[in-house]
């Protein structure tokens, strides 16, 4: 139902900007003669968001991967192949990551649904967190936008302070916050390209609801309601229209779901040779009730930040792969 409300507002999406021929034959003749740099800018940033996010979760995953580590290539391109199948009415990129990682790296289906909804959260902290020096630094006067993403130099710091290895939260608190800055370079680079002219302080206020939006649960990649949520909030919070909006978010989609099908495509391949692999070398057998999951989830959460003592292993846990 979900997934059909979405191609529903993208559609509908596609065909307000039909109805505005002006707006639509103006971005055509800007897309015709398009700026190198943000020709270069828009695909760049949308590769840098996915290895943001794969760093995130590579990052809230190795803390209680117990069996194996996930590499940074590895995630990337679980993510990649994840994001394909969360274009499809089930949802399966989701659910294939979960199954993935459950059979090649022994993690359970609790703890990755667990992670899963730590992700999110970040996201919408970071949101929230961006927002919220939006806000202040437009009712201030003389303030520059700069201080608004310079605020995340504080958790850079506090990092620092903590040190980097012992605050995983932080460090993926830390990628999302990047990631929103990032999407903000998207939003802007898809704007210029379609010849409308945007400040840096609305590209960061759009950049940031077009990624919280992706938090919405059941929609991959927030399909359609991210578009309309820019196109809401831009003539909102600046001079430019609803068509004008959409014109630059649909070219936006386009690029991405580009990225994401020849990407998915190309790594898909490698990923099923895995899981292939572990198949035959290393079974999981799934938890006989829940009470099995809940204890094997507490586990998990108990010896998250702790290194793995000998004779320590979870409940029902399985030796790692024979090389």
């Amino acid at each position: 139902m979900a997934y059909l409300i979405g191609v529903t507002l993208l559609v509908v999406a596609t065909w307000n900007l039909a109805e505005h021929r002006a707006v639509a034959e103006s971005a055509w003749a800007a897309l015709r003669h398009p700026s190198p740099t943000w020709l270069v800018a828009l695909p760049l940033a949308i590769l840098c968001a996915f290895a943001l996010t794969s760093l995130s979760l590579q990052i809230l995953t190795n803390r209680v991967a117990r069996l194996s580590t996930l590499g940074f290539g590895e995630m990337f391109a679980l993510t990649l192949a994840s994001a394909l199948g969360n274009l499809t009415p089930v949802q399966a990129g989701l659910v294939g990551r979960i199954a993935y990682q459950s059979q090649v790296h022994g993690i359970p289906v609790p703890v990755s649904v667990l992670l899963a909804v730590q992700s999110t959260l970040l996201t919408l902290i970071a949101g929230a967190w961006l927002g919220i020096s939006l806000w202040i630094v437009r009712h201030v006067d003389g303030a520059s936008w700069i201080a608004a993403p310079m605020t995340f130099a504080l958790l850079a710091c506090a990092l620092v302070d903590l040190r980097w290895r012992r605050s995983a939260f932080l460090r993926a608190l830390l990628m999302r916050c990047v990631e929103l800055l990032l999407s903000a370079v998207r939003v802007h680079a898809a704007f210029t390209l379609t010849g409308c002219s945007i400040d840096p302080m609305t590209s960061l206020a759009l950049g940031a609801a077009g990624n919280v939006s992706n938090a919405i649960p059941f929609l991959g990649s927030a399909l359609g309601v991210r578009e309309w949520i820019v196109a809401i909030l831009a003539p909102a919070i600046s001079g430019i229209t609803t068509p004008e909006a959409l014109a630059a978010e649909l070219v936006s989609r386009c690029v991405e779901m580009l990225i994401v099908v020849a990407g998915g495509l190309l790594i898909m391949p490698g990923l099923a040779r895995r899981v292939t692999e572990a198949m035959r070398t290393r079974p999981i057998e799934p938890p006989s009730d829940v009470g099995a999951w809940s204890t094997t989830v507490a586990w998990y959460a108990a010896r998250a930040d702790q290194r793995p003592s000998e004779g320590d292993s979870p409940p029902n846990a399985l030796p790692p792969p024979s090389s």
